[in-house]
């Protein structure tokens, strides 16, 4: 965290207090790496001796922090419905001249921001502070796979077009992400700044802030949501990774570490078993059975409860179980199906399993054979329509006959 002073938070302190969460350091909106939602770059002033060129540029540097401040205290409200989170901004405000060389403390500030926010004038775009700025954003950007796009631009003078620096520029040598300007097209002047400059009023910024504002929640919300949706397949990848270390361990222990690699069918083969939430002990009874064949996952049966109303059950939790399954079963050889009970929802099971199947086909190219263990009897006719094979638990060999059910060779599972 900065702690020379000059930075600015959600919480609107600008000493050497830092923000703290839950008994640490507050954690970013956008969580991560990223120590601030928000880097607002603007130009501080102007290195000329003309004293009515140095009030307008300190009046312009006033107006644009106020207008930062309008900013942040919205993206505040908009943004904090996490109490684990909070929005934070990096807004430099130090009485200096924008001549002078950026320091380490405003650069580490500017790699650490997930947002850049650019307040344009011809006083910034000549400001070699302003643009050492962005060069700071944007080597950290680059690094962390983030584009031009997460850079938002708004106009509080008119410029030329030519005085804008290749970083801000698209393929095609356009600038980019320009949006509304926030300047009078007749006055050429930015927005009320008669009104700020005489009476120290907030300009009145209500309609292009509140676009500002849905621009950069909207990127914030979508870096967010691309995080934590790494950090689940970091989760999944590491489960992975146990997975195949333990399949490995169960092959050593069985005697075949040596046939690993050069005869894929002494491998041990290894299932996924798949059942309801309610049948935890015939899907453990059955694991037992199946374990000394194969190597069966999970390791617990857990997940979306299928008796939840679909209401009761955020997305998103849905979204990480499914994502979940289909990453072991990427590992598998095979899918096992579980039927305990009689008013069990098999052809909910059934339709689930194909998808992840037809998934698991388009993605990896990997096709796994199905097989349905039935612990019920009689008739499903259900099962004809998905060409699935039934092992019913009345045969004593029935993990044996599983084997053949899925195609797998006898010395596979020995």
């Amino acid at each position: 965290m900065l702690r020379e002073g000059f930075e600015r938070v959600a919480s609107r302190k600008t000493t050497n207090d830092v923000p703290e969460l839950n008994g640490g350091v507050a954690v970013s909106y956008v969580g991560g790496d990223y120590e601030f939602d928000l880097f607002i770059s603007y130009s501080h002033g102007s290195k000329s001796s003309d004293p009515a060129r140095l009030r307008n540029a300190k009046t312009l540097r006033d107006w644009s922090r106020s207008l930062a401040d309008k900013l942040a205290d919205n993206l505040s409200i908009a943004l904090n419905t996490d109490e684990t989170r909070s929005f934070t901004y990096f807004l430099d405000e130090r009485e200096f001249d924008s001549g002078e060389p950026i320091t380490h403390a405003i650069r580490d500030g500017a790699a650490k921001s997930s947002v850049l926010l650019i307040l344009a004038s011809p006083y910034y775009l000549r400001s070699k502070y302003c643009l050492d700025e962005i060069d700071a954003f944007f080597v950290q950007a680059r690094e962390d796979g983030r584009g031009l796009e997460h850079c938002v631009i708004r106009e509080i003078l008119p410029t030329r077009e030519e005085e804008w620096p290749r970083q801000l520029r698209g393929p095609d040598g356009r600038v980019v992400n320009r949006g509304e300007s926030l300047f009078d097209p007749q006055t050429e002047l930015p927005i009320d700044i008669d009104s700020f400059r005489e009476g120290g009023r907030m300009p009145n910024l209500a309609t292009p802030t509140s676009k500002l504002t849905m621009a950069i929640s909207k990127k914030l919300k979508d870096l967010r949501r691309q995080l934590d949706a790494s950090e689940v397949q970091r989760k999944v990848d590491e489960d992975n990774r146990r997975i195949q270390e333990l399949a490995l361990a169960c092959a050593q222990s069985d005697g075949l570490a040596s046939a690993v690699g050069s005869d894929p069918e002494l491998e041990r083969k290894c299932i996924y078993l798949q059942a309801e939430c309610e049948n935890v002990a015939a899907w453990t009874r059955v694991k037992g059975e199946l374990s000394r064949l194969f190597l069966v996952n999970p390791n617990e049966l857990k997940g979306v409860d299928a008796t939840q109303e679909a209401g009761d059950v955020a997305p998103s939790l849905l979204a990480t179980y499914e994502s979940r399954r289909r990453n072991m079963l990427r590992f598998c050889n095979g899918l096992v199906l579980l039927r305990a009970r009689s008013d069990d929802d098999i052809e909910l099971q059934l339709m689930a399993a194909r998808c992840d199947r037809a998934t698991l086909l388009q993605a990896y190219r990997k096709n796994i054979p199905w097989a349905l263990i039935d612990e019920v009897g009689g008739e499903a006719p259900l099962l004809e329509n998905f060409r699935i094979a039934r092992v019913p638990t009345t045969l004593p060999d029935w993990p044996e006959r599983l084997v053949g059910a899925l195609g797998f060779s006898a010395t596979a599972t020995a």
